[in-house]
């Protein structure tokens, strides 16, 4: 698979993501809305029922504030901000959308042919820099090892005749 496969790949999968994610705000705020909302069938009672004096008690003149005899503002008071649909999916969508731009843009210029010829420069570049060391580091344990083998076969040959020695004269 080439790499432009990967990206059409991952760019429908960030597509589907985007719209099940479009689709879960579109169901919260269809509840959010439907719970806020006073049904026209229902009457709504604005009005306490009158309170009468308690039995035994003074006849104290208890006020109930009402809007009796006003005319109903209720409506005009009431009403909750509209927003239009156009508005709710420009907030919704415009900050990933805004990612998903962001983040194509990106791929394509990381991805643009002079990017990937200077990284593949880069590469080898790195790649001859990393067997030049290597070889150098090579050569350095060899002339060690050649060394050791050196010192090590004076030192045994000289042990060996310190052995031969003792044995010579006890025969």
């Amino acid at each position: 698979m080439t790499w432009q496969t990967w990206v059409i790949g991952g760019l429908a999968v960030a597509v589907l993501l985007l719209a099940g994610y479009v689709v879960a705000l579109h169901r919260r705020l269809a509840v959010a809305t439907a719970d806020t909302a006073v049904p026209e069938s229902a009457p709504v009672q604005d009005q306490a029922p009158p309170r009468l004096p308690a039995e035994g008690t003074s006849a104290e003149v208890e006020y109930l504030i009402t809007r009796v005899g006003e005319p109903d503002l209720r409506d005009e008071e009431d009403q909750r901000p509209t927003v239009r649909d156009s508005v709710v999916l420009s907030a919704t969508l415009g900050e990933p959308l805004v990612k998903v731009v962001a983040l194509v843009h990106g791929l394509r210029r990381a991805l643009s042919p002079a990017n990937r010829n200077r990284i593949g420069f880069e590469v080898r570049q790195e790649v001859r820099r990393s067997r030049k060391v290597r070889r150098q580091e090579m050569r350095v344990a060899w002339r060690e090892m050649k060394a050791r083998e050196r010192a090590g076969e004076t030192a045994h040959e000289t042990a060996q005749e310190t052995v031969r020695e003792p044995a010579a004269e006890r025969v």
